[in-house]
């Protein structure tokens, strides 16, 4: 599944170098919610998804999922409207629903560019919440609204861990616009993942402070890490436009962006360059491809900068690259 490949590759990165940094208010899903909940107690419930009954397409990687039809009509109105607050239903376990409250995430769009012009271009953007399962607060949720499909995440105990949501493929005579949705738990997926590190381990030990959770109002609340994307050739080849590209990666950083928000790290998007013409990115090796995105990208618009790519499997990154003097490190 190249979705949750694509997530860890950008959390593995992310989580090497951002222990201690600052951030601005209190930007926990949970905590955005809760201070909603006067609102949620009078707002509608919206249902984006049902079961799919009709279709029988067996998944050969997972056995817990669910196929669901999506109401386009819904999913293009929320595209346009963007309400700040969501009250979604999804099937959950069994014949159980989840009530996920979210509230959307407010932040400047990035710059995209595409390699083409060498040019910024001017995109519709997605729309993207952050929240947790109603009742719930060690919940997370993460929610994206591309135009023309729906990418998202949830992770609660209760669940026995994360399920995804994304699209099927297209196959010979379905289109991914025609296919359902699935919603599954990504446990399975990486059981048959043989993951390996190819970054070297310094033996430097984390400080016990660096560990300890942060005490609220201890961190200065002015800080924002922003990220630079850029993304290869094959990924736009498999998405059809640098739209779809851009949006599909904002959708995957929302999802990053949730997890270090639970802990008070607040990251952006400072620019997405999305290669629409061969990149120089073509080696199957996680190393090389750092090595040739170095030697190429010698300076760029953010605080760290990441390649995205389906060549290769797993990620390489330098070790505290936020705070090294060198871009090469970033």
């Amino acid at each position: 599944m190249r979705i949750m490949q694509l997530i860890w590759l950008c959390f593995l990165a992310l989580q090497t170098t951002l222990i201690a940094q600052n951030n601005p208010t209190n930007i926990t899903p949970a905590q955005r919610v809760l201070t909603q909940q006067t609102a949620f107690a009078t707002q509608e419930s919206t249902t984006l998804f049902t079961i799919e009954r009709s279709l029988n397409v067996p998944i050969q990687e997972v056995s817990n999922y669910h196929l669901l039809q999506l109401d386009e009509e819904q999913r293009s109105s929320l595209l346009y409207e963007a309400p700040n607050l969501l009250k979604l239903n999804m099937p959950g376990s069994g014949s159980a629903e989840l009530e996920l409250q979210l509230v959307r995430v407010e932040v400047p769009a990035p710059v995209v560019v595409e390699s083409a012009a060498n040019h910024p271009v001017n995109i519709q953007h997605a729309v993207h919440y952050q929240g947790i399962i109603a009742g719930d607060p060690t919940s997370l949720v993460a929610l994206s609204i591309l135009d023309d499909e729906i990418i998202g995440l949830v992770s609660a105990e209760q669940l026995g861990g994360n399920y995804v949501l994304g699209r099927l493929p297209a196959t010979g005579d379905r289109s991914a616009a025609r296919q359902p949705y699935v919603f599954y738990q990504d446990r399975e997926i990486f059981q048959e993942e043989h993951f390996s590190c190819a970054t070297a381990d310094t033996g430097e030990s984390y400080l016990r402070e660096e560990l300890s959770d942060m005490v609220e109002g201890s961190r200065t609340l002015d800080n924002c890490v922003q990220i630079y994307f850029e993304v290869n050739y094959d990924i736009f080849l498999d998405k059809g436009s640098v739209q779809a590209t851009a949006q599909y990666v904002e959708a995957l950083f929302n999802q990053v962006a949730a997890l270090y928000a639970s802990e008070q790290v607040n990251l952006r998007i400072s620019e997405i360059l999305v290669w629409n013409t061969p990149s120089p990115y073509t080696s199957t090796s996680s190393g090389q491809m750092l090595t040739d995105f170095q030697n190429t990208r010698t300076s760029f618009n953010g605080d760290l900068a990441q390649l995205l790519s389906y060549r290769a499997r797993g990620g390489i990154a330098e070790v505290n690259g936020l705070c090294h003097p060198l871009t090469v490190a970033k």
